[in-house]
């Protein structure tokens, strides 16, 4: 079976190296989670000097058209955030509000409160004007919001849902929807135990089954990924005032902290 190819490294416009990932029908997975390891490592995936979804604000990355569409709100952090840089422009949120539907990678061990339940609210988060929420399981909201969105394209995908299966139902009902120059957003996408077997592995199955589609292979660029440990977070005094823990009992890290495990990525070809 074939690897993902990648390009050799660029520069794009800042001077960051930036690589081409190319997944198709014969693409191994455990040689896409290795190459994506090694490209950590090698800095084809660049460390970005802010985190993703700021660097992408701040370089003015996210197309004019289309849909912005955030997924797994919790407690409406990340959505709120989004909201605010948009200067009125609509999204989307999706969330059932019952927390994570199974557990996640329980033998983590740095987040021991991401049980099954966790990050559930009492009630639905205050949102600003420009959010309209969609609350149920994601497999039920999704075909609807498809069809009424039958025409449009994603300009912007934000992934909090940080489960496997949860992945899958976004690229499932929406795939369709992704274009070159879509912008996504992973926020556990690698750096903690068993991430393969979550964002990573539901957004390659997504790729090689939109490649069948496209009759060849899926194409997207890195734009980067932080500089911080997610177990440094826990360990280091100097990053305390970043964590916080909601009434759920979870253990949140917020946006300013340049957490390794969130990427941004942008499609070429899908």
């Amino acid at each position: 079976m074939a690897p993902n190819r990648v390009a050799s490294p660029a520069a794009d416009s800042t001077g960051n190296p930036k690589s081409i990932v190319s997944v198709g029908p014969t693409t191994d997975y455990s040689q896409f989670v290795e190459d994506t390891a090694a490209s950590l490592r090698d800095g084809r995936i660049p460390k970005l000097p802010s985190a993703p979804l700021d660097q992408i604000f701040k370089r003015d990355m996210i197309p004019q058209k289309g849909l912005i569409l955030d997924f797994g709100i919790g407690t409406g952090w990340f959505t709120r955030y989004i909201a605010g840089q948009l200067n009125g422009r609509k999204m989307y949120g999706f969330d059932s509000f019952k927390g994570l539907p199974s557990d996640w990678v329980p033998q983590q061990g740095a987040m021991p409160e991401t049980a099954k339940g966790s990050f559930a609210q009492t009630k639905l988060p205050e949102m600003p004007d420009n959010v309209e929420l969609v609350v149920g399981m994601f497999d039920d909201t999704l075909p609807d919001f498809a069809q009424q969105h039958n025409n449009d394209t994603i300009a912007l995908l934000h992934n909090d849902s940080v489960m496997y299966e949860s992945t899958v139902s976004i690229f499932k009902n929406l795939g369709h929807m992704i274009v070159p120059g879509t912008i996504i957003v992973m926020d556990e996408l690698f750096d903690y135990p068993q991430y393969a077997d979550h964002e990573l592995k539901g957004f390659f199955e997504f790729l090689v089954a939109r490649s069948k589609v496209i009759g060849e292979d899926c194409k997207f660029e890195w734009i980067g990924t932080g500089d911080v440990l997610l177990e440094d977070c826990f360990t280091d005094p100097k990053y305390e005032y970043g964590i916080y823990v909601d009434p759920t009992g979870a253990k949140l890290v917020s946006q300013d902290i340049n957490l390794l495990m969130r990427c941004g990525i942008r499609m070429i070809k899908a």
